[in-house]
């Protein structure tokens, strides 16, 4: 397989996610997406800089050195699932749940970075990967949780002055 070829593949992947986004809190969804987005692409933009890890085959290559499409659309779409798996859970939950996510992540990386020219690790290895994958999505995590209780005082405010 080319590389172009899944590049075309994990697009199409990552718009058959989208519609995963419209449970209920649809609007905490649309927020996990776009702060895991966010987060992703200042991360990447960082390391690539740096010379950690360089992208030679990736969507608008003229425009963005770091991998658009994994960092605007497939894991803030991955981020969005691991929230809604964990939106009841507990603290225990929520950092064990992680790793249903972070662990296939960093192996996909690892055999993409292996067998193809999509990511080519320079001062980078696989652990980094994994921490820096399970660190963001509990940075999200935590911000949609802190996010939400703000939400709840807000509304609790509303109704008392009511």
């Amino acid at each position: 397989m080319t590389e172009r070829l899944i590049l075309k593949m994990l697009t199409v992947v990552g718009f058959l996610l989208l519609p995963f986004m419209y449970k209920r809190p649809v609007k905490d969804w649309v927020l996990v997406f776009f702060l895991k987005a966010f987060y992703s692409l200042f991360l990447d933009s960082i390391v690539v800089s740096k010379k950690r890890i360089n992208y030679p085959i990736r969507l608008l290559p003229n425009y963005f050195k770091a991998h658009i499409l994994f960092d605007c659309l497939l894991f803030p779409m991955i981020c969005v699932l691991y929230n809604q798996i964990t939106y009841r859970s507990t603290l225990v939950g929520i950092f064990f749940k992680v790793f249903l996510f972070s662990v296939p992540m960093t192996l996909l990386e690892h055999f993409a970075e292996r067998y193809t020219k999509l990511i080519k690790y320079r001062k980078w290895k696989d652990a980094y990967t994994f921490i820096s994958v399970s660190l963001t999505f509990w940075l999200v995590r935590a911000t949609i949780g802190l996010v939400r209780q703000l939400e709840g005082m807000s509304d609790k405010k509303t109704n008392e002055n009511e």
